[in-house]
C-alpha cells in the first residue's frame, strides 16, 4: 500500500508554527520553502499511491484511512 500525504500550505504552516512555536513568520516561511525545495525530487507520488489530504483531519483521522485502505486491499 502506497500512500501519499498532503495538506494545505497554509495548514501545513500553522502546524509548523506548532511544532516550532518560537519561529518568526519569515523564518517559517523560509522554512517551509527550504524544506519543500530539498524533498521535492524524492517526494513524488508513486502511480499507484493513495492520496490523502490531511488538512482537515487529525493524526488519529490520517491513522483511521490508512488502515481502511490496508484492510479494504487485504484479502478476505
Amino acid at each position: 500500500m502506497k500512500v501519499y500525504l498532503v495538506a494545505d500550505p497554509a495548514e501545513r504552516a500553522r502546524r509548523r508554527q506548532a511544532e516550532r512555536p518560537g519561529i518568526g513568520a519569515d523564518a517559517l516561511a523560509t522554512d517551509l520553502k527550504l524544506r519543500d525545495e530539498s524533498d521535492a525530487a524524492q517526494m513524488q507520488p508513486a502511480q499507484d499511491a493513495r492520496l490523502i489530504d490531511t488538512t482537515e483531519l487529525t493524526v488519529e483521522d490520517v491513522v483511521r484511512r490508512i488502515e481502511e485502505l490496508v484492510r479494504a486491499r487485504a484479502p478476505a
